[in-house]
């Protein structure tokens, strides 16, 4: 634009010194025109570029992967056709989830009445990613003015990270613990009566107000229901990091991969609990099933940046009277911590102190 400027004043200065040397009348109307038209058409593009453009962006291929290509296309539409022609320029960043610019890129291109534009990008890490379209500007002729499109175009777009089942060596898990829950054990009797597994006969010991009148009438022996037993809450993933990079971001959904897939593989419920963005907030969520997974990744790609207090003591004071069969507890620098004092502050029978 700068140059469009150099450019545009030294023909003027030409014009104007030709004009004052030989009295030509031609000449001073050529340097009215010269003058008064660029400034009406950058009039003019300042009151019709607002509205005319339209931007929209949407992925053409998915990665889900890392190292597959993401492709985004991004479609620019002019409504004016008197506006066909000018210049418009915008910038395109890929960031990760925890705001790094991965790629950037400037484009230029003379206006059509629809333009399609394509970009690729090659994930190096796994994690949430947005793609933004911004800083957007269409320029009057010959470039000498400019008008900013207030538009903020974003997609979002997620990497899975790999299945890593090394990392982890989980051993024999704790027995079932009943609670509150919408999930029960296979073939154990507990004492939920929503969850009706079957009748047998009455045993020494029986409540009566599980006895089934109705059965016991038609065999003629006591007969008591079967209850389910509601598999309760009592495993825990919780992350608490110092500082999260997007390589050690990479290695944690990785690990919270892992154990994620063997909870669900073993039918068991657990809590994963890391600290919203140092905001002293806990963030908790329930694995309950295998559509669990991704969420949960995809959540703690978008809001795990570091901690501001150790994760143990937000959560005891933000979650009171819980308690764990087993913790396993994702940290920087395992030998410091002290695997008593957050097994005291959590009442966890056991904490498994993972590093990354």
């Amino acid at each position: 634009m700068i140059r469009n400027w150099i450019i545009y004043t030294a023909t003027i200065i030409a014009m104007l010194l030709f004009t004052v040397m030989y009295h030509r009348q031609s000449g001073f109307l050529l340097l009215l025109l010269a003058v008064v038209l660029p400034v009406l058409y950058g009039l003019w593009t300042n009151f019709y570029g607002k509205n005319s453009i339209h931007i929209s962006i949407w992925e053409k291929a998915k990665a889900l992967h890392k190292e597959e290509t993401a492709t985004f296309c991004i479609q620019i539409q002019c409504d004016r056709d008197i506006l066909w022609g000018n210049k418009i320029r915008l910038c395109c960043w890929i960031k990760n989830g925890t705001g790094k610019i991965c790629k950037k890129k400037k484009i230029g291109l003379l206006l059509e009445k629809e333009k399609v534009i394509e970009i690729n990008f090659i994930p190096e890490y796994a994690g949430a990613y947005e793609v933004e379209v911004g800083n957007i500007r269409i320029y009057s002729g010959f470039s000498l003015f400019f008008r900013k499109i207030s538009q903020r175009i974003c997609a979002s777009f997620f990497i899975m990270p790999d299945y890593r089942e090394d990392f982890l060596s989980l051993g024999e898990m704790p027995e079932w613990k009943e609670g509150d829950s919408t999930t029960f054990a296979p073939f154990r009797e507990g004492n939920d009566p929503t969850e009706l597994l079957g009748f047998r006969g009455y045993r020494p010991g029986d409540k009566r107000n599980r006895i089934n009148w109705k059965i016991s009438t038609k065999t003629r022996q006591l007969t008591v229901s079967e209850y389910g037993y509601p598999i309760a809450c009592d495993i825990g993933i919780f992350i608490d990091l110092d500082s999260v990079d997007e390589k050690q971001m990479d290695g944690v959904l990785s690990m919270v991969y892992a154990l994620c897939v063997a909870m669900i593989e073993r039918k068991r419920l657990c809590y994963v609990a890391w600290e919203r963005e140092k905001s002293r907030q806990v963030v908790r969520k329930c694995l309950e099933k295998e559509e669990d997974i991704y969420k949960i990744l995809y959540q703690i790609s978008n809001t795990l940046i570091g901690h501001s207090i150790s994760l143990e003591e937000l959560y005891s004071g933000q979650f009171e009277g819980e308690s764990f069969t087993c913790i396993y507890y994702l940290c920087h620098g395992k030998e410091e911590r002290e695997t008593a004092t957050i097994g005291e502050r959590l009442h966890a029978e056991r904490v498994e102190m993972l590093e990354l």
